[in-house]
């Protein structure tokens, strides 16, 4: 009950900031942006994650360079559904954008600062994509942490491929995108 309760005073508290994106421009440009989202499931990559979840995310930027905090928790099944923490760091000159994620969720360790690779809860991707303008193309790849491995223990390197395309129709914008996933194993 009290894990309910501390889950309502945190859904109340960030469904209030999430009616607004600030955005704070100071002289040396830099940005910063505090948004959240409420989903009904929390899918990615074709992984379901959770029933109902808050997905708050701060970011701050500053001359090509970001670093973004992003978090998941949800709301009607605390117990089941995951909790994760993804921390971002991307620089982006012109259409070109690169950098690394480390995506933490509890499913394999509850344990935020272990890193160990008996089972940690991070995994870490390195990712690349350029913005053709009316096609978006990216690449990532796991290289470190909790990624998964062959029968021999080595590393599989899984990938992600995008093709998007961004378009506006009836005052709306829509995203037509086309995914792909490799698993490279090195035996």
């Amino acid at each position: 009950m009290r894990a309910y309760l501390n889950n309502l005073k945190l859904f109340v508290i960030v469904a209030i900031l999430s009616t607004v994106t600030m955005g704070v421009r100071a002289q040396s440009q830099v940005e910063v942006h505090l948004l959240a989202d409420i989903v009904s499931n929390y899918i990615w990559r074709g992984q379901n994650f959770g029933h109902v979840s808050l997905q708050p995310e701060l970011s701050v930027g500053w001359k090509g360079l970001s670093l973004s905090a992003w978090g998941s928790v949800g709301l009607t099944n605390y117990k089941d559904d995951a909790r994760e923490i993804d921390l971002t760091l991307t620089y982006t000159t012109g259409g070109l954008s690169f950098g690394i994620v480390d995506y933490w969720d509890d499913g394999n360790d509850s344990r935020y600062f272990y890193y160990k690779k008996d089972g940690t809860g991070h995994s870490f991707e390195g990712f690349i994509s350029y913005d053709f303008g009316p096609v978006n193309v990216s690449w990532q790849t796991y290289f470190a942490g909790n990624d998964y491995q062959n029968d021999n223990g080595k590393r599989a390197y899984s990938s992600y491929f995008e093709l998007s395309a961004p378009f506006r129709l009836a005052t709306c914008d829509w995203d037509a995108s086309g995914i792909g996933s490799l698993e490279i194993w090195y035996l």
